[in-house]
């Protein structure tokens, strides 16, 4: 798989994962952004829901959508 694809996968996937959280009554809380800020892995979305918080970016979104499919 290229590089364009890959990221257009990790992008639908960090998608489908907001997406989910909204569906779910999960509250955006902040977007922030974790040193280094040089690493485009570092920005984020803190979503939280019954004093749970989850720090939501490109590398967790598949981990999101795991959890929240639990959930339901």
């Amino acid at each position: 798989m290229s590089f364009t694809n890959n990221i257009k996968a990790d992008l639908q996937t960090l998608a489908e994962a907001q997406l989910a959280f909204e569906l779910n009554n999960w509250v955006k809380i902040d977007s922030i952004q974790r040193d280094p800020f040089s690493n485009s892995q570092t920005w984020g979305t803190v979503y939280q829901k019954d004093d749970k918080t989850f720090y939501l970016n490109i590398n967790s979104a598949s981990k999101a959508i795991q959890l929240l499919s639990r959930a339901v």
